[in-house]
This record gives structure tokens, sequence and C-alpha cells, in this order.
């Protein structure tokens, strides 16, 4: 406040800018958020925008609107990073505060000053000020701070701590996409909160009728990486897998059969799904992926003999067959 202070006072003495002028700039809140607001508008408006060919035009007019706003707040976001503590001085609202956080961490040379204090800010609100927050804001605040380059102690701790307890009470309100964001911003920052997992967990097996085989496959890999491998949710989501199973890429492959195995998980009847796949595929699974479905096929308990004839594949070399 005293640096702000000061270089507004040089802004008077050299004639550039008035008190009166200043302090209604100051007071008004909205002025600096504004182009973080235009961007999450026009995000909204391209997403609901109809897709039909008749509305071509309403398409790609969205798309331009989506692009011009976006170079706005890029340009916002230098002058925020200077002078981050705006956001709490001018009370930005939360849409503007989760575009923020998602461009600090998007742009080309992340911004972690912005990010530092988007989670002081959410370790300063109250119930009612986090009740203003939508649960798409709060997904994408958690999502950015888990990718950040911010030191695990401290601040971003409790932030995340803000975080997990009310998408815990709002697990519901999330799409099954949200959800596994969620669960992999966690996993990322090896962060356990038993009751924000739970409430997760029970959604997801309301809505994994929704989830892509890659969901699955980075739902399952998060459980493991947090140790809450718990029934039902990996009986649900081999069910899920064993219908969708063709089409599954052979990254998900591989990834789905090291996180059933490595959760403990003994599903023969996925492992033979899974097993098919890899003798359609295997000979365009990269060395890495290959070796990670062995590994998971041979612990739950493939019985599936052709997944792995002939023991010869162009993409292992020589000394990858052990």
């Amino acid at each position: 406040k005293t640096l702000w202070l000061n270089q507004q006072k040089c802004r008077v003495k050299r004639g550039t800018a008035s008190w009166p002028s200043i302090m209604a700039a100051a007071a008004t809140p909205a002025s600096a958020a504004e182009p973080f607001l235009r961007l999450a508008a026009a995000l909204e408006n391209s997403s609901s925008s109809p897709k039909i060919s008749g509305a071509a035009g309403t398409s790609v007019a969205a798309a331009l609107a989506v692009e011009e706003a976006n170079k706005d707040a890029q340009r916002a976001l230098e002058d925020l990073a200077e002078r981050p503590q705006i956001m709490r001085q001018q009370g930005w609202p939360p849409k503007a505060v989760a575009k923020a956080a998602f461009l600090a961490v998007a742009a080309t040379s992340s911004r972690p000053e912005v990010l530092l204090e988007v989670a002081t800010l959410l370790t300063c609100l109250g119930p009612d000020q986090l009740g203003q927050y939508e649960a798409t804001d709060l997904v994408q605040i958690a999502t950015s701070l888990a990718v950040s380059s911010l030191d695990l102690e401290g601040i971003l701790l409790e932030a995340m701590a803000v975080l997990a307890g009310e998408i815990q009470q709002r697990a519901w309100q999330l799409s099954g996409e949200e959800l596994i964001r969620v669960l992999r911003a966690f996993a990322e920052l090896r962060i356990q909160h038993q009751g924000l997992l739970t409430a997760l967990t029970m959604e997801m097996l309301w809505k994994v009728d929704e989830l892509t085989p890659n969901s699955l496959a980075r739902a399952a890999e998060s459980l493991v990486l947090l140790g809450f491998c718990k029934e039902p949710a990996f009986e649900w989501m081999a069910s899920a897998v064993s219908s969708k199973v063709n089409e599954c890429r052979p990254d998900e492959i591989s990834a789905l059969a090291w996180a059933f195995a490595s959760a403990g998980q003994h599903c023969p009847a996925l492992a033979d799904c899974l097993a098919a796949e890899v003798a359609k595929q295997g000979s365009r699974m990269p060395a890495d992926a290959f070796g990670r479905a062995a590994w998971g096929l041979s612990r739950l308990g493939s019985s599936h003999h052709g997944a792995f004839q002939p023991l010869y594949w162009p993409t292992l070399g020589p000394g990858e067959y052990s």
C-alpha cells in the first residue's frame, strides 16, 4: 500500500493525475478485473453457442470473441503480476479470480506471484464469501494451484485445505470430468483429504457412465497415488471400463492395468478384456506402456493366452524383453 501511495503522489506531482481521479479508480472494484470477467463470459458464450451447420457464423464469432478476450486478459495479467494484492484490495469477483489463476499457469511464463495471491485470498475468505464461488470456479483454482511451482509447505496447503472442504460439500454440482480434475489435482500434490476423496468417489459412481476411458484411467491412477483404494469404486470402474474397452488407447490400457494391479484388485474379467486389446494394439504400444500393461495384467490374473504372442514387438529393443 505504501509503494502504491508513493507512486500516486509522484503522478500527482507530475500533473499526470489528480487525487479525485485516483481515488475514483481505486473505488471501482471491477476495473482491473474486467478483462478476466470478459474472458470468462466469452468462454461461456462459446461453449453454449450452437454447433450446428446453420449456426457456423455464430460459432466463428464466439471463437473470435474468445481470442480477443484472451489477448486482453493476457495483457492484464502482466499488470496484475506487478500488483497482485489488488485482487484482495478491490474484492475481485470469483470468476475473475478463477480466470486469473488459470492464466497464471497457462501463460508462456507462469506467474507464481499471482497464484500466491490467489492462495492467500482463499485462506482469508469466510464461509459466506466462499459460497459465492461456483463449483466450477473452485475446480479451476484447484487445478491451477496443483500445477503451480508454489512451495508445498505453508500457504498452498492451507488454500488446498480450504478448497477441499468447500468442494466436498458441493461435489454433487460437478460433472464427471470435473470430479476427475479435482481428484487429479490432489493426487498431483499427494494431499490426502479423506472427506473430499469419499465425496468425489461417491459422486463418481453416480456419473461413471459419463466418464471416458481416459478419465477412468486418470481416476484409477489418482486413487492409487493417494492410497484410497476402496470398494466399490474400483468395482464400478472395472465394469465401466469393460463396456468401453474397445475405445481405449494403448496408454489408457497400460494405465488401467497398472492402476488396478497396484490397488491390489483381482479382476480376471477386466484383465481379459484389457489383454484382448493388448493383443490387438500391442505392436503399436511404446515399450514403457507395453511393460506396464504386461506387469499389470499378470497381477490381475489374466488368462488370455494371445496377448503376448508372439513375444516380439517392433517397439521393443533387444534389451527390453525381460
